[in-house]
């Protein structure tokens, strides 16, 4: 039995926004006046006040004999409690709905909204939906007892979601850390392991440990790092560049690289004289301390390695000093 059929046949008053008891049971049972109206007074009487009390006896629109009349929710309670085939029926449809309701099943919004279309549609349609839907508008509070458990439900449910955030949080966190942890883990096992074989000179060891630093201080802050990046000190002129931050350093240079950025000439076989030049002008500017521990590059020449002074972007203005001063 669809609640539809229902409403579309049964007499309400306007002014009550009530409709009829009787019409209700005649249409649910499939009987006369006479007999839904006893089946009325039997219902009344075995169910209790509860309902009874919810049933108001009115001429509809001020017409006719005194009958009994509720609103939508009391009828449905009042199928609900009729006997007989029909009723069965729709209590298991409803039984369904609920079901369907409290599992969050997300086609009944849609099967909601072509109701609600399909019922604005029409002039009788809207009539059903005001008399269904008119309790919900009177501004009428639920009992206490409802309200508590709906606030207690809501809180619950907000606790529980609050809960879910962190502990989801909590979870990237750690696999953040755990990420971080097994690259930083990894890049020092390479270097160890190059210095193992004899391979790793002093510049593979700053290499390394910008590749840890940058690897520990990506995504910023304590929830996404191992440890907190601090902010960049400021540079110092004084500190030699292989000290100093590899934000400052910049990317590693070579004779070659800065001669062809400024399009100049390195003479055939001047690359020593080079050298030793740039040297003496990093001497100049950091010292002799400096200069005497430069990081040391593994350069093969000749099939045989050889330490070569390594140089940073901080410095390419030395370079290209030397490399005029020895070319002209």
């Amino acid at each position: 039995m669809d609640l539809a059929n229902v409403t579309a046949a049964i007499r309400v008053d306007t002014a009550t926004n009530k409709g009829s008891v009787i019409d209700v049971i005649k249409i649910v049972q499939s009987c006369n006046a006479s007999d839904a109206s006893t089946y009325c007074k039997r219902l009344l009487d075995d169910v209790g006040t509860h309902i009874g009390t919810r049933c108001t006896q009115l001429r509809i629109n001020g017409k006719g004999k005194l009958t009994f009349c509720a609103d939508a929710k009391t009828l449905v309670e009042i199928v609900w409690s009729l006997p007989g085939k029909a009723a069965r029926e729709f209590r298991r449809t409803s039984a369904k709905t609920v079901c369907r309701v409290l599992g969050g099943d997300l086609s009944i919004v849609r099967e909601v909204e072509a109701r609600h279309h399909a019922l604005q549609s029409t002039g009788g349609g809207r009539a059903a939906q005001d008399f269904l839907l008119g309790d919900e508008s009177s501004g009428s509070e639920a009992p206490a007892e409802e309200r508590t458990l709906a606030r207690t439900i809501g809180e619950v449910m907000r606790r529980n979601n609050k809960q879910a955030e962190l502990d989801l949080s909590r979870m990237r966190d750690n696999a953040s850390i755990a990420t971080k942890k097994a690259c930083a883990e990894f890049a020092v096992d390479s270097y160890e392991m190059l210095r193992s074989m004899g391979a790793a000179d002093d510049r593979d060891r700053i290499t390394f440990s910008d590749a840890v630093r940058r690897i520990v201080a990506e995504g910023g802050g304590a929830a996404g790092a191992i440890v907190e990046a601090g902010a960049v000190p400021a540079d110092d002129p004084t500190v030699p560049t292989s000290d100093c931050d590899a934000y400052y350093r910049g990317e590693e240079i070579s004779m070659h690289s800065v001669s062809s950025k400024y399009s100049l000439r390195i003479g055939n076989g001047r690359e020593g004289a080079v050298g030793r030049a740039v040297k003496a002008l990093y001497l100049k500017r950091y010292g002799e301390a400096a200069a005497a521990k430069m990081v040391k590059r593994n350069v093969p020449f000749h099939g045989q390695i050889y330490g070569e002074n390594t140089y940073w972007a901080r410095d390419e203005d030395l370079m290209k000093q030397a490399i005029v001063a020895v070319n002209g």
